[in-house]
């Protein structure tokens, strides 16, 4: 069942993301035990619309989780997802818990002097023309980061030459979540460009380039 899956997988990013005495974290136990949750999260809200009651998930959370916390943490995941009004239909919860676990575990990672860096990307979605067709184009988008590496602005620098793409890399950078440079111990606010190549499949590889502020 989805649900015994779901618990398995965030049973060994726990694991992974919580290593006895350790103060501080990698990108990938992050990764790992954020893409756990996400992936609970959107499963609970896809079998509460699917109309399966709240008890026979918890039955099943209960008969398949063996670790007391991540057993309660599922359990709660669930609960929450229950009790919310959004239909999976129109939010992609996978994204949004993804996200929302990222900017709450960063402060974990260490502070060693670095860049400014992309800590997670959501999949980019990119618009059809109105022939049906997609376009093909590269977007530069520009990101201002502040000392709390939130986006504070972010502006096409170099356009596809379509309004529709430009638009879209934008908001995807927009939504992305990030850090910002950090030197001696110190958040300092800093640019990135981010370059979106929309390819005919629809595939891009966005690669983001640190030009970060001087402290």
């Amino acid at each position: 069942m989805k649900t015994a899956r779901n618990g398995a997988a965030l049973a060994v990013a726990l694991a992974l993301c919580a290593p006895a005495a350790a103060t501080t974290v990698s990108l990938d136990q992050i990764t790992t035990y954020c893409e756990g949750r996400a992936h609970a999260n959107a499963m609970a809200y896809d079998a509460r619309d699917r109309g399966i009651p709240l008890d026979s998930v918890l039955k099943q959370i209960k008969a398949t989780v063996d670790d007391r916390a991540t057993r309660a943490e599922t359990i709660q995941i669930t609960q929450d997802a229950y009790a919310a009004t959004e239909l999976s239909s129109y939010v992609n919860f996978h994204d949004v818990e993804m996200k929302r676990c990222v900017a709450q575990k960063k402060p974990e990672l260490p502070m060693d002097d670095a860049a400014p860096t992309v800590l997670w990307r959501t999949p980019v979605r990119f618009p059809i023309g109105r022939n049906g067709n997609p376009h093909l184009g590269t977007v530069t988008v520009a990101v201002h980061l502040g000392t709390d590496s939130t986006v504070t602005e972010a502006k096409v620098a170099r356009s596809s030459g379509f309004q529709d793409l430009d638009r879209a890399a934008r908001q995807q950078a927009e939504r992305w979540e990030y850090r910002t440079r950090i030197a001696g111990g110190q958040f300092y606010e800093s640019d990135m460009l981010v370059p979106f190549t929309f390819g005919g499949s629809g595939v891009s590889q966005p690669i983001p380039m640190g030009i970060g502020a001087s402290p």
